[in-house]
């Protein structure tokens, strides 16, 4: 794990977010621990509120409960 600091945000930003960032760590350090990213897509998105459109992205409790599912299941 890292410390959350200004010189990981920028790191953060410039490689392009966090599970990126976790990502290319865990390789580097030649981890067999799978990392599995969930995240806003990078690309516009219809305004709504927050709840709206975190269950339509399957970022919202049950999205997550299911995608833990379908990973542990494996």
């Amino acid at each position: 794990l890292f410390a959350f600091d200004e010189e990981f945000d920028n790191q953060v930003a410039r490689i392009g977010g966090l599970g990126s960032l976790v990502q290319q760590t865990a390789a580097e350090q030649q981890s067999r621990c799978p990392v599995h990213t969930l995240a806003l897509p990078d690309e516009w998105l219809y305004h709504g509120k927050r709840r709206e459109q975190l269950h339509r992205l399957g970022l919202d409790a049950a999205g997550l409960r299911s995608h833990l599912k379908r990973l542990l299941a494996r």
